[in-house]
């Protein structure tokens, strides 16, 4: 029963990341994500709608989940394993299918008001005709603020990727709020060991789900960490 219960919690916490929408037309690489016009259309009412120039700076961090082999009791399973998980792997056989997911953590600052907090993922395939990685899709994505003395992030406000003419653009889009908690908000790692859903609930009021990390990859000191990885001032 509790391997069962297990494997529900991390089937559920994978949802919030694994969650993808159509292919792109172009490729989505680690320099869009420290452009201002990436996240000028869905800056806090506090700045002007589209004005990149109110962007100060942004701290990216990262982390990515890939499709590896694990054993099972007397199975080799398909699974998607953070970079930074510490759990063994079968390194005798290769994955099939080459897909893997990127998430990002994104910190940016602003003229018009304190820093807000982006997340978003991309995920990847292998083009067996082309013999390469290509972009797939994008999943979930949303912005937040910060409590670092709790170690906190609130996204409030849930965003969507999409490619315009001038390039990849958030925006935003619907009304799910989720937590991150986080062991420390001042680390170049940022270790995430909780997850709060904000669900709707008829009678009571909203009703807040807690996914534990630990629960969902038990045995694995690095779970879900995201590392920092570039940083960008603007005049």
């Amino acid at each position: 029963m509790q391997d069962l219960k297990t494997k529900l919690i991390y089937l559920t916490l994978l949802a919030f990341f694994l969650v993808s929408c159509g292919g792109l037309k172009s490729e989505f690489t680690r320099s869009n994500t420290l452009m201002p016009g990436f996240y000028a259309k869905a800056l806090d009412k506090a700045c002007k709608t589209e004005d990149s120039s109110a962007i100060t700076g942004i701290v990216v961090y990262k982390t990515a989940f890939r499709e590896k082999l694990v054993e099972d009791g007397n199975l080799i399973i398909q699974a998607s394993i953070n970079d930074s998980s510490t759990r063994e792997l079968v390194d005798y056989k290769a994955p099939r299918t080459g897909y893997y997911q990127d998430m990002y953590l994104v910190k940016v600052s602003t003229k018009c008001d304190e820093s807000r907090w982006y997340y978003y993922s991309v995920w990847y395939r292998y083009d067996f005709k082309k013999r390469k990685q290509v972009a797939y899709g994008f999943g979930k994505a949303y912005r937040g603020i910060a409590n670092e003395i709790a170690g906190t992030i609130y996204f409030n406000t849930p965003l969507i990727v999409k490619e315009e003419s001038q390039g990849f653009v958030l925006l935003p889009k619907g009304k799910e709020q989720l937590y991150f908690v986080i062991d420390d908000m001042s680390a170049n790692t940022l270790r995430v060991n909780r997850l709060v859903v904000e669900a709707k609930n008829k009678f009571g009021g909203p009703r807040s789900y807690v996914f534990k990390v630990e629960d969902a990859f038990p045995d694995d000191m690095k779970r879900i960490d995201f590392a920092k990885v570039a940083s960008q001032k603007f005049n």
